[in-house]
C-alpha cells in the first residue's frame, strides 16, 4: 500500500516557507513510525511527545538538512507541529499505548541484533583481549562498528 499525504488546509500550506516545506517529508515519513494520521489542533501536542520519546529510545529518526548535510537531530516544536494543522495522511492512528510497545518492540529488536552482530564480528576478529578478556579493538578492525555517512 501506498503512503499518501495532503494539506487540507491550503492557506496554511501556502504560509510555509521554502524550508519549512523541505521538512514537510520528515512529517510524512513520521507520521507511518508515530502511527498518527493527521495533524489537529487536539493532537499536535501528541505528535511533539511521541516524536520525542521516539528519537530519546531510538535514536534521531532525521536530521535538519543545510546545503545537503545532516545537521542536528530534527525534532519538531509544538510551533512547527500546529502550523501543519490539516496534514492527513492515510496511516492508522494507534493509541499512544499501542506506540510505545512498538517502539519499545523495536528498541529490544535492535538491541538483540547489535548484539548479535557484534559477537558474529568479534569471533572474525584477532584484535588483543586485556587482562578481563575484554577486546579493545583496533581501527579498521571488523568487529568496530563502522560510521555510516548520512548522505
Amino acid at each position: 500500500m501506498s503512503l499518501n499525504w495532503q494539506f487540507t488546509d491550503k492557506a496554511r500550506f501556502k504560509k510555509l516557507t521554502k524550508e519549512e516545506k523541505e521538512q514537510n517529508d520528515c512529517f510524512v515519513w513520521a507520521a507511518l513510525f508515530l502511527d498518527i494520521r493527521d495533524i489537529t489542533e487536539k493532537n499536535a501536542t501528541e505528535w511533539v511527545w511521541r516524536w520525542t520519546f521516539g528519537n530519546k529510545l531510538n535514536g534521531p529518526y532525521f536530521y535538519r538538512m543545510k546545503d545537503g548535510v545532516a545537521g542536528e537531530p530534527f525534532v519538531p516544536t509544538l510551533a512547527e507541529v500546529k502550523k501543519r494543522i490539516g496534514f492527513t495522511t492515510n496511516v492508522s492512528t494507534r493509541t499512544r499505548r499501542q506506540f510505545i510497545d512498538k517502539a519499545v518492540r523495536i528498541f529490544n529488536e535492535t538491541q538483540r541484533f547489535e548484539k548479535q552482530w557484534a559477537e558474529e564480528a568479534a569471533k572474525e576478529c584477532d584484535c588483543p583481549s586485556d587482562k578481563d578478556g575484554i577486546k579493545w579493538h583496533a581501527e579498521g578492525c571488523k568487529a568496530a562498528q563502522p560510521e555510516l555517512p548520512l548522505e
